[in-house]
């Protein structure tokens, strides 16, 4: 295997769905989903080292902040790195961005389906100083407020009308068939681009600051599905509580109804 090209749009996982309260929380409660999916210690970030500090610079120089939250910078397409450790096993990691056909395996093998689209992978011999590196971050004392995906309260009726009108034939195709329509695959692309995973996971792929998308087209139509992938974003608070500077957002806010479709109709498929 050839290691793949870096492309910020193929370094998806990212951020959307479901209605959630308004809630403030703190990064440190997502401890608990430590090792990829069981229960363990609080965790204590591994001290810097001439290893790490090679993966820092490996980090810089493949842009994965332009996608990633870093130290408290960065883009929002994809799961914040800060405290990944508490999160994520080594083994994950290494196995998620590491260019070697058995690593690739492994990812697919224990994770699920893997990903939507490719994510960039390296050689062994930076991936185990990227992943030494981020076993470094600790996570964020910072909080952060959520404000929910409550879009069949703010929707406006005209918008909800058309939305209607774009799905009513979204249920043409037969509900035992797996194979996507063309709006379906724009769909998946979007979940991709737009940086849905970044929040919720697919496949145990993603991230965990909203309930995994996993098996939503069998608990809602795709209508209540469009209604909400609305008026969402995770906004950092500084110790005042005030909001930050550069929120962490959700982009459901760019969103043309006809995206709205094409992710409606796709996760509809995720039964």
């Amino acid at each position: 295997m050839k290691t793949n090209t870096l492309n910020l749009t193929a370094l998806l996982v990212g951020s959307l769905l479901f209605s959630f309260n308004m809630s403030s929380f703190n990064m440190s409660s997502f401890s608990a989903q430590a090792a990829d999916s069981g229960k363990a210690a609080k965790f204590t970030a591994d001290k810097p080292s001439k290893l790490s500090a090679a993966g820092k610079k490996l980090i810089l120089a493949n842009q994965c902040n332009m996608c990633h939250l870093i130290e408290g910078k960065g883009g929002c397409l994809a799961p914040p790195f800060d405290g990944i450790g508490a999160r994520r096993s080594r083994s994950f990691l290494l196995s998620r961005i590491t260019d070697e056909d058995a690593e690739e395996k492994k990812f697919i093998d224990n994770y699920g389906s893997g990903e939507l689209f490719p994510h960039v992978r390296v050689p062994r011999s930076q991936s185990t100083k990227i992943v030494a590196f981020l076993y470094t971050l600790p996570e964020q004392k910072q909080a952060f407020k959520m404000v929910g995906h409550s879009g069949s309260e703010k929707i406006k009726p005209k918008e909800k009308q058309e939305l209607k009108k774009m799905l009513a034939k979204s249920d043409e195709k037969p509900v035992k068939s797996k194979k996507l329509t063309p709006d379906e695959e724009r769909g998946k692309r979007l979940v991709s681009e737009k940086g849905c995973q970044a929040c919720h996971s697919i496949g145990k792929v993603g991230g965990d600051f909203g309930p995994p998308l996993d098996g939503i087209g069998s608990r809602k139509e795709v209508l209540d599905i469009a209604q909400s992938i609305l008026n969402a974003e995770l906004v950092p608070l500084t110790e005042t509580r005030e909001y930050g500077k550069k929120p962490v957002r959700m982009p459901s806010s760019e969103l043309s109804l006809e995206d709205i479709r094409s992710i409606s109709r796709f996760l509809k498929t995720l039964d």
